[in-house]
């Protein structure tokens, strides 16, 4: 697995500058509250690593999975979010991180189509002071959740 270097990559260089949105963290993933939310606790979690979804093994697959549905629980209950839907991507070779987008679902925010839901343009009503505040709600459920 290649290596993160400062300066190369926007998410090796966002483990450094999000550190007060910073819930979770050990020495394979990390997790933020996203500082554009696209709904209030939406929170990424990303392999430190510059590996694509696609080449993590098989074992370390099932430690994102692991890791992510433990942050999804705390998220709801957190945030009493009616579900979280989580989303992966596999970015290309700029920004090589395996990654997952967790988002909050509010029923009564959203409208639902089919299989898909619908959000509609929110306005960002955080501040980056409430967003560290709620962070913090969310660390502190996971400390007691992984220890």
């Amino acid at each position: 697995m290649k290596q993160r270097n400062k300066g190369q990559c926007f998410v090796c260089d966002s483990f450094g500058m999000h550190d007060k949105l910073r819930t979770y963290e050990d020495n394979k993933v990390s997790a933020f509250l996203s500082y554009n939310p696209v709904t209030r606790g939406h929170s990424c979690v990303f392999w430190k690593d510059h590996v694509l979804f696609s080449s993590l093994s098989k074992r370390d697959t099932q430690y994102l999975v692991d890791v992510t549905t433990r942050i999804s629980r705390v998220l709801k209950k957190v945030f009493g979010s009616d579900s979280i839907n989580r989303l992966n991507y596999n970015f290309d070779n700029e920004t090589p991180h395996a990654y997952f987008e967790l988002i909050p679902i509010y029923h009564n925010e959203v409208e639902r189509t089919g299989f898909y839901y619908f959000i509609p343009n929110r306005k960002k009503t955080e501040s980056f002071e409430e967003l560290t505040e709620l962070a913090g709600k969310v660390g502190d459920s996971l400390e007691t959740l992984f220890s």
